[in-house]
């Protein structure tokens, strides 16, 4: 069997700061144990057992990850979910996952480290819609979004975000029950935005039913500017 220090409850899992790899698995799963025995061949202080056997704790890990069944194989790094599988994997269809966790350092981290990303990590994002004016292309963009994180935000492009509605009022309508701050830019060197950029705008500006939204102007510069300066720890 896997070593206890590899093995954590639910409770724990949820609790924690969580980075690497987690196997969610159950006692009444003949597939998890047999899973279980294989994965003794990936030797990482990275990798985590969690064994799921009430109800409350299945419906807590599927309601967290959105999924159902076991087992489950989980990779977050810093607390960002970068992918989940159901079922089990083998032996020799391990590569993928041994990759997985050479992204994280040798040892697991000290707690002064674990300190600081913890701190990071519970800093209050706010989910900001960004309107760009027509002119940005695909890198503007890019560097605009990649900046999003310097001011706590979780950023969508009202434009081009995958998976809103293709219906310019349906488009609106979807944003405006997400949004907790507008961005828009360059406002003070055009007047050009595109048609969903310009009916949110209008929305915002003049519905007090939305003061809590907040509304910031902000130059593609400013953005560059943020993105270089040291992240604050």
């Amino acid at each position: 069997m896997i070593i206890d220090d590899k093995v954590i409850s639910v409770d724990d899992f949820l609790k924690s700061y969580k980075n690497g790899l987690f196997v969610f698995v159950t006692d009444s799963c003949g597939f998890c144990q047999d899973y279980r025995k294989e994965l003794e061949i990936l030797k990482s202080p990275w990798l985590k057992i969690v064994e799921v056997n009430r109800d409350d704790e299945k419906n807590a890990v599927w309601e967290w990850l959105d999924r159902v069944g076991f087992p489950l194989t989980v990779g977050i790094m810093d607390n960002e979910l970068k992918f989940i599988e159901r079922g089990q994997r083998f032996g020799n269809d391990f590569s993928e996952l041994s990759e997985f966790l050479k992204l994280f350092p040798d040892q697991p981290l000290s707690n002064e480290e674990l300190l600081k990303r913890q701190k990071a990590a519970s800093k209050d994002f706010k989910l900001a819609l960004y309107v760009f004016p027509p002119e940005f292309d695909e890198m503007a963009r890019k560097d605009a979004l990649c900046a999003a994180n310097r001011y706590d935000e979780v950023a969508i492009d009202v434009d081009e975000h995958p998976g809103l509605p293709d219906d310019k009022d349906l488009r609106v309508r979807a944003l405006k029950k997400l949004a907790q701050k507008v961005v828009i830019f360059n406002v003070f060197e055009t007047n050009q935005y595109s048609e969903v950029g310009f009916l949110l705008m209008q929305e915002f500006g003049k519905d007090m039913k939305y003061a809590k939204t907040s509304i910031e102007h902000r130059t593609l510069q400013e953005a560059v500017e943020a993105i270089e300066r040291p992240a604050e720890v």
